[in-house]
């Protein structure tokens, strides 16, 4: 459909935090949509860094229903200078709701993430802990449940650019107590500084995408390709790319 948008944006940097936010209208015909996007990061001490995220969308649409869509999500990770263990840790909350439509629902759902990483040399070992409510109320009726991730993983460098890798999770229904189990083995190469190739394969899995912080899960081989990006590192993978 046709439509008429408005934003406006704002950003603000510090030395040792960001912030920035947008505020959007979009005028069409079926209804307007107002969204708000506002997020922040920094650094609160030497080696801990915190981030938060707020998407919010309110919808009114002609035919008179009213819809609202939030998720807020808050980010830690303690890396103690000098120290051999990281702590990731990552809480979300999701929020979809609708009046005046055909069906009413107000569904709202929270996760939280933790990793703990342990390197001594050329080893290291990272355990995982995730934990989700979902309730959904439709037309009335209250339906909820709570589900459990739980997971391990070893990894050892085989020089400078090798390492190999296994690990092992579980996801626990609570509700009907049914357990799903996950686990394989990895192969890593680092082609260039931040960068890091994973090719792996899972013997069993199962797939759940709000415990992501546990890596691939799925049942089956797989292939990941990741980066690090700050300031520093941006500027090496671009001359890697760009070399001759």
């Amino acid at each position: 459909e046709d439509f008429t948008a408005i934003s406006l944006g704002a950003t603000y940097q510090h030395a040792d935090w960001s912030w920035t936010s947008r505020l959007e209208h979009r005028f069409a015909d079926t209804g307007d949509k107002w969204g708000l996007y506002s997020a922040a990061a920094g650094e609160a001490r030497p080696g801990l860094g915190l981030s938060a995220r707020l998407q919010l969308f309110e919808t009114q649409a002609v035919t008179g229903e009213d819809g609202t869509t939030a998720d807020l999500r808050i980010g830690l990770v303690h890396r103690p200078l000098a120290r051999r263990w990281t702590v990731l840790n990552r809480t979300d909350l999701s929020v979809d709701t609708q009046e005046g439509g055909s069906s009413d629902y107000d569904n709202w759902k929270f996760v939280n993430n933790v990793l703990l990483n342990y390197r001594r040399e050329s080893s290291q070992v990272s355990t995982y802990y995730g934990a989700k409510y979902v309730r959904d109320t439709l037309d009335g009726i209250d339906y909820s449940g709570y589900t459990d991730s739980v997971g391990i993983e070893l990894r050892h460098d085989l020089g400078d650019r090798w390492d190999v890798g296994v690990r092992a999770s579980t996801l626990h229904s609570r509700d009907n107590d049914h357990y799903d189990y996950s686990w394989g083995a990895s192969v890593g190469f680092n082609p260039a500084t931040n960068i890091w190739l994973t090719a792996g394969y899972n013997r069993a899995g199962y797939e759940d995408n709000d415990f992501n912080l546990a890596g691939f899960t799925a049942e089956g081989p797989y292939l990941k390709l990741r980066f690090k990006f700050d300031q520093e590192s941006v500027r090496e993978t671009i001359n890697w790319f760009n070399r001759e």
